[in-house]
């Protein structure tokens, strides 16, 4: 599963960076939408 997460708190997007990758996704990050 591949999941773009859009997420300005940096501390927010760690944790779900983290815990999603943990459970096997692919994950991106992007700090706003303009980005994504």
């Amino acid at each position: 599963m591949r999941i773009l997460i859009a997420e300005d708190d940096q501390v927010l997007a760690d944790g779900l960076l983290r815990t999603l990758r943990s459970s096997g996704a692919v994950v991106s990050h992007v700090a706003n939408g303009s980005e994504a």
